[in-house]
């Protein structure tokens, strides 16, 4: 859990919302800082290659399902070769890959 504006907010709510789309196949979201809010919310997405869902359809299919301050602020395509904590992404691997993602432009 991290808090966005005075609102906490649970990335594996997130997460089951966004993964429950059609074409969506993984999906992890990460906290990373922001002046205004403290944290946002960013995603990691991948969808299925045959269907015709896009990335930047996402945030407004998910305001139908989801309050605006827990809508991914960022939603990136999902990386090559991420590590493995057990048989989970490495959280912490995407948090940094947000960061650096976000700061980049």
């Amino acid at each position: 859990m991290f808090i966005s504006g005075g609102e906490n907010i649970h990335p594996e709510e997130i997460e089951q919302v966004i993964g429950l789309m059609d074409g969506v196949e993984e999906v992890v979201v990460v906290a990373v800082d922001d002046a205004e809010f403290g944290q946002r919310p960013v995603a990691f997405v991948k969808l299925a290659p045959s269907n015709g869902m896009k990335l930047e359809n996402l945030p407004a299919a998910l305001g139908e399902h989801l309050p605006r301050f827990k809508i991914p602020v960022r939603i990136f395509d999902w990386p090559d070769n991420i590590p493995a904590v057990g048989l989970k992404p490495d959280r912490r691997f995407l948090k940094e890959l947000a960061v650096k993602k976000s700061t980049d432009g």
